[in-house]
């Protein structure tokens, strides 16, 4: 059992890292293509969904880039770099 755990776990923060990894670069790549960062959320029940571009707030859509697309990106190929060297050991 302790071997299928010892498995499972590397397998899994390569999987989800790759997932994260791939969501954050397409973010990245469409986000500098189009010099715009959309989200949504719910405030009191209702969709707002929010659209910044970098003509008219650059900090704060470097910031929304960052964390949107960068964060994911880097975190999710540190999974996957953790994974496999939990894999080798």
């Amino acid at each position: 059992m302790m071997s299928f755990v010892r498995l499972l776990v590397p397998f899994g923060l390569m999987g989800f890292g790759a997932i994260a990894a791939f969501m954050g670069i397409v973010v990245l790549i469409n986000s500098l293509s189009t010099g715009q960062v959309s989200y949504s959320y719910e405030d009191n029940g209702l969709p707002v969904t929010r659209t910044i571009s970098k003509s008219e707030e650059v900090s704060v859509y470097w910031r929304t880039l960052g964390f949107a697309g960068g964060l994911p990106a880097a975190l999710g190929l540190g999974a996957v770099w953790w994974g496999r060297r939990m894999m080798r050991s």
